[in-house]
């Protein structure tokens, strides 16, 4: 099983890389509008397609790495370079206007950061356990002062597998790629990829703090957010009471066929107090309802 503090160094680089592949992202000439090749067709819509590809490359590859090597360092190497890979050929093809209607351009970009990243990790394996970067070996760069927590050997691969899973589940659910929400969330001048972004970092922070209480409740959150109709900010808003109620342990969500029944007799009322932005409503009937602590 991972430690705390195991959980926590995971979790830190992880959080580190999301950082940097959202401001590398928002920096990058794919998302400067007048030089866009989509500026007049569909910018908005092809901007969160990017943002969604590249998000799932890196989960991919953060999960790879760390599943292979059980090195949090090598993991952080391998993840936060596939930005650098991703965005510069993201660029090349917006400068060369090629069309985006490609149905294998999708798959060319995942393979070419594949190929400039985790590639070198298959070619290692008949060699020897270490990973080799730039003739220099990863796992003899160990932080010394974190080595015991960088350095995952102890840990089963499955373990690891679903801790990735539940980080994984946490990002996706906090920048909510519904449909719905990507047509109808522009306000205030700004698109809805920076309305994703600015919500997933506000909200990161405290749902990765208490993940190892969130397990039930992130399920729950996925079926609630796939079968009612809601905006982007009550959305946001709904997470903000729903950690916050957590953070304070006034009362907890039991099992997720709980849940089910309980939605299932619900969602029309559940509906209506969202319609009516009625939020305290929905969380004193499901804290109620579903389970005490």
């Amino acid at each position: 099983m991972l430690s705390k503090i195991e959980k926590q160094t995971i979790i830190d680089a992880y959080v580190t890389i999301l950082n940097n592949y959202f401001s590398s992202f928002m920096e990058s000439e794919i998302c400067c509008q007048e030089q866009n090749y989509y500026v007049n067709v569909n910018f908005d819509s092809q901007i969160n397609r990017n943002l969604f590809i590249g998000l799932s490359i890196i989960h991919r590859i953060f999960e790879y790495v760390l599943l292979k090597t059980k090195n949090v360092s090598s993991t952080y190497y391998y993840t936060n370079d596939s930005i650098s890979y991703y965005l510069e050929y993201l660029e090349q093809i917006y400068k060369s206007n090629y069309s985006y209607n490609s149905n294998n351009l999708d798959t060319d970009i995942v393979l070419f950061v594949y190929k400039k990243t985790i590639l070198e990790l298959f070619d290692n394996d008949s060699k020897n356990n270490n990973i080799n970067i730039g003739g220099k070996s990863i796992l003899s760069n160990i932080i010394q002062s974190n080595s015991n927590f960088n350095n995952l050997e102890h840990i089963p691969k499955q373990c690891l597998k679903d801790f990735c899973f539940s980080i994984f589940k946490i990002t996706n659910l906090l920048l909510s790629w519904k449909d719905t929400i990507q047509i109808n969330s522009i306000k205030k001048n700004k698109f809805s990829y920076i309305l994703r972004i600015e919500a997933c970092l506000k909200l990161l922070d405290s749902f990765m703090k208490n993940i190892d209480n969130l397990n039930v409740l992130i399920e729950y959150l996925e079926i609630f957010y796939q079968h009612i109709h809601i905006s982007h900010p009550v959305w946001i808003k709904l997470l903000e009471e729903i950690i916050l109620d957590k953070k304070n342990k006034k009362k907890d969500f039991k099992d997720v066929e709980s849940f089910l029944l309980f939605f299932n007799m619900e969602k029309g009322n559940i509906q209506e107090s969202i319609d009516k932005g009625d939020l305290n409503h929905v969380i004193n009937k499901l804290r109620g309802t579903v389970g005490s602590s």
